[in-house]
């Protein structure tokens, strides 16, 4: 028997900067600007990895840790790919889809070994990794006579993800989470046979086939967040004397106010596939700083 060992070899190669720039422009107007910038990348040189997948399109030796692996989309069955449309029997140059019934409307797939079938062995690498392999951000401390503002935005970039998982394509569940509501209108249907739709053909039973990893539900999940913002007013000497002050501040304080991404179905750094997370939190203060 072979004992457990340490086994593997990994390459990590990346870049990390940062800046930081002040500038007093005049007695009442001062400026801080900062950036950071994170881009790392690693691969697999050497791992204890099945001899079964050496040399094939499911091998990870030589990819990053954490690659997506999935199958790759080519589109939606069409009328014409099928010489019975009713039990499902394709033409003949077609690959045989193997994980359940395909209809019209359901995804196609593309026979990455070339066995004239697709099934698990037709997984390959698509996209890139859940972990971001860039993080960036930037912002700005702005002070002008009694006024201040400051922001910071933060970035991340090269972060992909599949969408799905268990009820995620409407109707496949039954029971009371089977229904097709009528609401659902991103969707192949006969009379609108799309290619560029959400949604495939839509069922009453699990699609296996549709639920499959793929390009199909790949997802980039770059964003960019405003993670803070403040605005402030200090009041004037003069008056907080009379109060026996010696400072007092007034701001507006936000985070998480905006979020720039393609996607759009959830917040892009909620850890779920279908979204069924609570979202990174917004918030919006108020306060009042008073020294004495």
């Amino acid at each position: 028997m072979i004992p457990w060992a340490n086994f593997g070899k990994v390459d990590n190669k990346g870049i990390d900067m940062s800046v930081d720039v002040n500038k007093q422009i005049s007695d009442d107007f001062f400026v801080s600007v900062r950036g950071t910038f994170t881009y790392a990348v690693n691969t697999i040189i050497e791992q204890d990895e099945p001899l079964s997948l050496r040399g094939t399109n499911r091998e990870s030796t030589g990819k990053s840790i954490g690659q997506i692996f999935g199958l790759i989309s080519n589109g939606l069955f069409t009328d014409q790919d099928f010489t019975n449309i009713a039990q499902g029997t394709l033409v003949a140059d077609i690959p045989v889809h193997t994980f359940g019934p395909v209809r019209p409307g359901d995804i196609k797939y593309t026979d990455i070994n070339l066995d004239g079938r697709i099934d698990a062995l037709d997984n390959c690498a698509i996209g890139g990794t859940y972990d971001p392999q860039m993080v960036y951000g930037f912002g700005a401390n702005i002070r002008y006579k009694a006024f201040d503002l400051g922001f910071f935005f933060q970035g991340l970039g090269k972060t992909y993800r599949i969408i799905g998982g268990s009820n995620f394509i409407p109707g496949s569940a039954r029971g009371s989470m089977g229904n097709i509501l009528t609401n659902v209108v991103d969707r192949w249907t006969v009379e609108n046979p799309r290619q560029d739709v959400f949604y495939p053909r839509l069922s009453d039973y699990q699609s296996a086939n549709n639920n499959q990893s793929s390009t199909w539900w790949l997802r980039d999940m770059s964003l960019l967040r405003l993670k803070n913002v403040e605005l402030g007013y200090n009041f004037p000497k003069i008056l907080l004397a009379k109060a026996y002050m010696s400072s007092a501040r007034i701001f507006l304080r936000g985070s998480n106010l905006l979020t720039f991404s393609e996607f759009k179905l959830w917040d892009p750094e909620v850890d779920a596939a279908n979204g069924l997370r609570y979202p990174v939190m917004k918030s919006l203060s108020v306060g009042l700083e008073i020294n004495f």
